[in-house]
């Protein structure tokens, strides 16, 4: 994360991360507050259902903090057909 951003929230969104995606998730779209174009959305492929490898877990968990770092700071997790968990990574 960035130098100015505090160790303790970056560890919180690893701790919220992990903690959500241990199940699987389907895909993460992540995007700068505000701005709805299709072109400015980064989406990373999910593990699909069922308990995904730790691996998957950290490569997810470092997408995350490296797109909040760019600013995509409005992330949504795509766990399954029906539940979405939306991330704010500024806090």
């Amino acid at each position: 994360m960035k130098a100015g951003r505090s160790k303790g929230r970056a560890a919180a969104l690893e701790r919220a991360m992990r903690r959500h995606l241990r199940h699987g998730w389907i895909r993460g779209v992540f995007a700068a507050p505000g701005d709805t174009r299709d072109d400015a959305l980064e989406i990373h492929p999910g593990s699909g259902p069922g308990r995904p490898n730790p691996s998957c877990i950290d490569v997810a968990v470092d997408a995350a903090v490296r797109a909040a770092d760019r600013g995509l700071t409005r992330q949504t997790w795509v766990l399954d057909a029906c539940t979405r968990l939306r991330v704010d990574a500024r806090t």
